[in-house]
């Protein structure tokens, strides 16, 4: 019996992350009469204190300035000494510098935070006793009963193009509400990761084994999302205590390249796994260009900030390409839905989950709507995109095994198809060859008895073609054998060499005929070889044969023996127009006939049949 449980822990496990986002906490003390100084030129604190400061409301900074200092006032009502923190701004930045005193005090307390600053030298306040986790966003603050501080900020802006100033103050029991917070989430991000890097592992281990290519591609996606989605971390709190705490400086590498290379693995694995190549072909050329190009964009931003120490290009905006890409994939869910068979709505539904969780917190804004007074809450953009890519990949999952089981029945038809037609030829061929072999004893005997010329000519343009269909026949015959793996090498020793000139001018008559030219380059007088020759016998003679047919009069033909390697290498080339490049793969294929054979088409038998009998003796043939 099948136990109830695995089919409630999918949707338990996302309910347990959707519960454990919205947590609340409670709001902090704002910051009044902030005034802000923007520059181009790094001050020194003596130096901006005596600037003429502007007003500032909490506000997104995208000016094409790099430093920025706000100033404003502090105090402690209590009448006793208490610790605070100074949360300084939203997302991300760079690097802050914290610069507080009384009135009584004439050196400045200096703290450093932000995003590139060691956590050995974050936040660094001598005064303060409690026990805080150093946050790259956040400063401590130390005041004594009724203690009035002045407070200065510099911050700086190169990396990015803006930042999101934000001051906020906490008491320390907020904090710890909010560190507590901070610890689930990190909690909650650390298991997140794991299961998709474990889900990520097992498709790139079933991909050696089903060797399908959408599964490499979900796998490596699966990994990279893990990693994506927390750079989307407000805070900055999990990734910069874990990857970054003493080489921040690889933040803006691993945010450029990490982001792009998670789209390009969704974008690979929607290619295969849709098989946009062949349902879709302009849409697969687009996406494969917005691959190339992610790869030359990230290289570009790579360089750049390397050189200049920015993040952003003014005349190569990133947020252009997303936005091209994400028409992109809207024109192919509607050519997909158009078109859809029942393993695209795995993807479909998947991509629809994905969209669903996300795209409030880009619609609110733009109404004018603040997403925390609506059903959201306290529900965040990163929590948002960590259940909707599990869920997502889930629902992948679950297509990915829906089409192997798909792919494994059809499998199964094909191969029952497959010997049913093989025994069909088998037993039709059996049937004709009978027949064809009691036609040519009597059109032979009837051919030595005749004395008219023209009826002699009849009877030996009729004994010919008997014989060719009896050929196609035992060609046919041999093809149904090598598919039932019935078909066994006899092999002989003997001089190759000889062998091979012995039939390539046994066709000097036929090529007279034609005024063709037989000529042969052997560079070996003779290598005896362990073959079955009667089977190299139908390999040299289908070859000779094809280039006759397509070589037109006064051409010629040439044969040439080498070996390379310590491997037999044997050339047979002729001067007619050839086979035109979109024809070449296919020419060994059963059956095939290239479009320019005309009237000398042929079966389509004998290219296949050669082909055959060189992977019998583990040799390779090529045109």
């Amino acid at each position: 019996k099948k136990r109830p449980y695995p089919s409630f822990s999918l949707p338990l496990l996302v309910i347990f992350f959707a519960g454990s986002c919205l947590y609340g906490q409670e709001k902090p003390e704002q910051i009044n009469e902030i005034a802000i100084f923007k520059t181009e030129v790094k001050f020194a604190i003596e130096e901006v204190i005596n600037q003429e400061f502007d007003s500032f409301d909490r506000e997104v900074i995208e000016s094409g300035d790099s430093y920025f200092w706000i100033k404003f006032k502090l105090s402690n009502k209590e009448n006793f000494a208490k610790d605070t923190r100074l949360k300084l701004f939203d997302k991300w930045c760079e690097e802050v510098v914290v610069y507080s005193r009384n009135k009584e005090e004439n050196d400045w307390l200096v703290q450093k935070t932000g995003h590139l600053t060691k956590i050995s030298t974050l936040d660094i306040n001598p005064f303060v006793t409690s026990n805080i986790v150093r946050m790259p966003n956040a400063v401590s603050l130390h005041f004594g009963a009724l203690e009035e501080k002045e407070v200065f900020v510099a911050y700086t802006k190169v990396m990015r193009a803006t930042i999101l100033i934000n001051p906020e103050v906490f008491s320390m029991s907020q904090t710890s509400s909010y560190l507590l917070k901070d610890k689930r989430y990190s909690l909650r991000t650390a298991g997140f990761m794991a299961m998709l890097i474990i889900i990520g592992i097992f498709h790139l281990f079933f991909y050696t084994v089903q060797r399908d290519k959408a599964y490499l591609f979900y796998g490596i996606y699966a990994i990279l999302a893990a990693f994506a989605t927390t750079i989307m971390d407000e805070y900055g709190f999990f990734t910069y205590h874990q990857f970054y705490a003493k080489n921040p400086i690889i933040q803006p590498y691993f945010f450029m390249w990490i982001g792009t290379l998670t789209i390009i693995s969704y974008a690979q694995f929607a290619r295969e796994f849709i098989k946009t190549k062949k349902r879709f072909p302009i849409i697969n050329k687009v996406l494969l260009t917005f691959i190339y190009l992610g790869f030359f964009v990230s290289s570009i931003y790579t360089i750049h900030f390397f050189l200049t120490g920015r993040q952003y290009i003014d005349w190569l905006p990133f947020s252009v390409y997303i936005l091209l890409l994400v028409v992109t994939f809207m024109i192919m869910i509607i050519q997909i839905w158009k078109n859809r068979t029942r393993s695209d709505l795995f993807f479909l539904g998947g991509v629809a989950i994905l969209v669903s969780l996300f795209l409030p917190f880009f619609i609110l804004p733009l109404l004018g709507i603040e997403a925390e007074q609506t059903f959201l809450g306290n529900f965040q953009l990163t929590e948002a995109m960590q259940i909707g890519i599990l869920a997502e990949l889930i629902v992948f999952s679950m297509g990915l095994g829906y089409r192997t089981k798909k792919i494994r029945s059809d499998n199964v038809y094909f191969k029952e198809l497959d010997s049913l037609k093989s025994n069909f030829f088998a037993n039709i061929s059996h049937e004709f060859r009978t027949p064809l072999t009691l036609i040519s004893g009597p059109l032979q005997s009837l051919r030595q008895s005749l004395s008219n010329p023209e009826d002699i000519k009849l009877a030996e343009t009729a004994e010919n073609n008997s014989q060719k269909l009896l050929e196609l026949v035992n060609q046919v015959m041999a093809l149904t054998k090598l598919e039932a793996n019935n078909m066994e090498l006899r092999k002989t020793k003997s001089d190759f060499v000889g062998f091979a000139k012995g039939q390539f001018f046994s066709f000097e008559s036929i090529a007279r005929q034609k005024n063709i030219r037989l000529k042969s380059l052997i560079s070996i007088p003779q290598l005896v070889m362990d073959l079955d020759f009667s089977k190299m016998e139908v390999i040299l003679n289908n070859l000779i044969s094809n280039a006759l047919k397509f070589t037109p009069e006064n051409g010629e033909i040439l044969l040439s023996i080498s070996l390379s390697d310590k491997q037999l290498l044997l050339q047979i080339s002729d001067t007619g127009e050839g086979v035109s490049s979109k024809h070449l793969p296919y020419i060994f294929d059963r059956f095939y006939q290239a479009d320019n054979q005309k009237e000398t088409q042929g079966s389509g038998i004998g290219l296949a049949l050669a082909k055959e009998y060189v992977n019998l003796h583990h040799g390779t043939i090529a045109s």
